[in-house]
């Protein structure tokens, strides 16, 4: 704690109120001065930062329930400032004050007063083989339910283009490529999805695909959200547990 500051605090306290100050009022002015000092992160009452996801260039909050993408584009929104990011961590400003904030796997973390809230974490699904062996999985796109083919073998989350409109899912900001489908070479975009539900457990900045045109049949729920979870498979029985 800076004790200089706090010693000319009390001695303008002694110059401005003469005699005792009430009980009441010393606490009340001494967390304001904390709020001053440097490296005393102190969130107002009921004040709550929820870190998203977070990369090389930008970072997904959550502020008392509010959603700001922050990047190095444009690194200020809502009072809250983006200073750096990366895979591991991100760096805010907000109210004045810098924040640090960390996430593992996406998952996302609560601050509120720097205590953080990992009530997500052990949440699992449970996941039957249909009588054709298939796994099938209700989940939600940015809210709106979709329904998944579980595809162990698919690196990415692959949409249709006609199930992403059908969705919301705005692909034309996604990078262009190209895939091979049993149609031919099909134009392909790449991108990231706000937030992605299965089955009640979500995760949010999920990269996915989306083919021009029809395939495939059924949306595919690949490697970028299934290698988040821990995966077991016992007969016709699959759990998906968030670590």
């Amino acid at each position: 704690m800076n004790w200089k500051l706090l010693s000319g605090f009390r001695h303008w306290v002694g110059k401005s109120f003469p005699g005792s100050l009430p009980a009441m009022l010393m606490p009340a002015m001494l967390l304001f001065l904390l709020t001053l000092i440097p490296g005393q992160p102190v969130l107002a009452a009921g004040d709550r930062i929820r870190l998203i996801a977070t990369g090389s260039d930008r970072a997904i909050i959550e502020i008392n329930g509010e959603r700001l993408v922050l990047s190095t584009d444009n690194p200020e929104q809502q009072g809250a400032t983006l200073v750096s990011s990366n895979s591991d961590e991100v760096v805010i400003l907000y109210q004045g004050l810098e924040f640090t904030l960390t996430t593992q796997d996406h998952s996302a973390l609560i601050y509120d007063g720097n205590i953080p809230d990992t009530s997500e974490s052990g949440k699992s699904a449970v996941i039957w083989a249909d009588a054709t062996g298939f796994f099938f999985a209700d989940g939600e796109v940015n809210g709106r339910p979709a329904r998944f083919l579980v595809d162990t073998g698919a690196d990415i989350v692959t949409f249709s283009s006609i199930h992403a409109d059908q969705l919301g899912i705005d692909y034309s900001r996604g990078r262009n490529g190209y895939a091979s489908t049993a149609s031919g070479i099909t134009a392909v975009k790449s991108l990231r999805l706000d937030q992605l539900s299965i089955e009640g457990i979500t995760l949010y900045d999920v990269e996915i695909s989306v083919i021009q045109g029809a395939f495939p049949a059924v949306p595919l729920l690949g490697g970028t959200f299934l290698n988040q979870l821990n995966m077991s498979r016992v007969g016709n029985r699959m759990e998906l547990t968030r670590p």
